[in-house]
């Protein structure tokens, strides 16, 4: 498809006007029990005048909201203040080390980085409530605070204790009958670690550490009832890498390659103890995203949205998803990986099974109901028919029958994640709405749509005045509470 052809281009292209809305335009009905705010994290700003952000993920952070009440829905979104936001701005050019773009400094201020290292603080990725606080959050532990309303950015989260120079990921799990959020972190360094937290109000708790000489990129990790679980895909740094990450301003991804003739380990760790107390290897694989986790009888399951190498990280440069090339984002593969906790803590081979024969992104679960617990329903994002495209239908997996039962495609529309908000009192597991962002190739501008769980029936869409770019992961907070049940 030729480039000015791409109906989707301009969902990577960026948007500066911040709105305020009452009262979105509506069609259908808002379930009278949906009251909060749904609030989605991305990329809203990719150039400058002098530099642009050439990876999906160095794109400076735009959350946009929306706010359910009596009926009626209202939308805003706003830029989070970040100091890169700030001084990439002021100066219209790139000044700070990101996930994978090079800021392309000369070769003294290459030399002076090695000194004072700027890493960038957007965080673009996602956001969460944290003790009193709502956080737009990346893979640092830095977090930047903002208005749940008004989405104005209020400042730095303040922590009790810190984790120091780790990075951590931005996919944190949390029991919310405790308020416990748990958290994997990598400390890199001649002998690297994975530390497991626990993370209640302003403070981090150390679980346990597991040392590596060859430490994996995970973007996410599993959790069940008793047990974190990581899977250590062969995307490693080796100890010249590491070297180069720390003392460097190589793009963070950069430090990373691919060494196939590796194996993936799957790694379960006690939350009681911090011990590790199973390893198992699994053929070669990658992946972002972790759907589910439990404990079954005396099997661990984990269940992984997995591509068959990395090469995904480089297929996500802007460029190469609005031209014409192969387009690789789609590929992911349902997986389930089940380890047998019975036989003694020596390395051992597990094999999986395909949940569907569908390929799907971006998975999401009932979760405050049904995470790191046996579940039925997954939602994720696929692209529909064989034609090459973006992410253009949303699905539902049952994975009782190990097949998408549910669709939803409207041609030249591009949804979001889809986010699922139970309706309070549910028995049914997909009893709710799912909730999404879709950019319409046609008017070049979005809307909001609410699905059915159950039926994947259309309840409702509001229309937004502009386009907002594609982000990654959004988050409802029932009345304003992230935990509500």
């Amino acid at each position: 498809m030729p480039l000015q052809e791409t109906p989707f281009r301009k969902g990577f292209e960026t948007q500066l006007e911040t709105i305020s809305v009452d009262n979105l335009p509506l069609q259908g009905t808002i379930p009278d029990w949906l009251k909060g705010t749904f609030v989605r994290n991305g990329p809203g700003q990719f150039d400058l005048e002098h530099g642009r952000y050439w990876h999906w993920f160095d794109g400076l952070a735009m959350p946009h909201r929306y706010r359910f009440e009596n009926g009626k829905v209202s939308f805003a979104n706003r830029y989070i203040q970040s100091d890169a936001y700030k001084k990439d701005n002021a100066t219209q050019k790139l000044n700070f080390r990101m996930s994978a773009t090079d800021p392309m400094r000369t070769v003294w201020q290459k030399l002076f980085s090695m000194f004072h290292m700027d890493f960038t603080d957007n965080t673009n990725v996602h956001t969460l409530q944290m003790a009193d606080e709502y956080v737009s959050v990346t893979e640092r532990q830095i977090a930047w605070t903002f208005d749940l309303d008004t989405l104005a950015t209020k400042g730095l989260f303040k922590y009790d204790n810190g984790i120091g120079n780790a990075t951590q990921t931005a996919h944190q799990h949390y029991d919310p009958a405790t308020k416990t959020q748990f958290n994997l972190a990598l400390r890199s360094g001649m002998r690297s670690q994975y530390e497991i937290y626990s993370f209640k109000g302003r403070r981090y708790k150390l679980i346990g550490r597991v040392p590596t000489w060859t430490p994996s990129y995970m973007h996410s990790f599993g959790m069940t009832e008793n047990y974190i679980v990581l899977a250590e895909y062969p995307m490693q740094m080796t100890l010249g890498s590491i070297l180069q990450f720390l003392f460097s301003d190589t793009p963070y991804l950069a430090n990373f390659a691919w060494r196939p003739q590796q194996e993936t380990t799957l790694t379960v760790i006690s939350k009681n103890t911090g011990e590790v107390v199973k390893q198992v290897q699994a053929e070669a694989f990658f992946a972002f995203h972790h759907v589910n986790a439990f404990e079954r009888g005396n099997e661990v399951v984990v269940d992984i949205a997995a591509y068959a190498d990395s090469s995904i990280v480089q297929g996500l440069y802007v460029q190469t998803m609005i031209s014409d090339v192969e387009y690789s984002t789609m590929t992911a593969e349902y997986r389930r990986y089940t380890i047998d906790m019975e036989n003694p803590s020596s390395l051992t081979s597990v094999n999986y099974d395909v949940t569907s024969d569908d390929r799907l992104i971006l998975p999401r679960i009932n979760y405050n109901h049904y995470n790191a617990k046996p579940y039925q329903y997954a939602y994720g994002v696929s692209t529909a028919g064989d034609r090459r495209d973006f992410i253009n239908q949303l699905v539902r997996v049952n994975t009782h029958l190990a097949e998408v039962d549910k669709r939803w495609h409207v041609e030249g529309h591009y949804p979001s994640e889809a986010v699922f908000a139970p309706r309070p009192g549910a028995t049914d597991e997909d009893d709710g709405v799912l909730m999404s962002t879709v950019y319409n190739s046609e008017t070049e501008k979005s809307y909001l749509l609410l699905l059915d769980g159950q039926t994947f029936d259309v309840r409702a869409t509001a229309d937004i005045p502009i386009r907002i770019p594609f982000g990654f992961h959004g988050r409802w907070y029932p009345n304003g509470n992230m935990y509500a049940l």
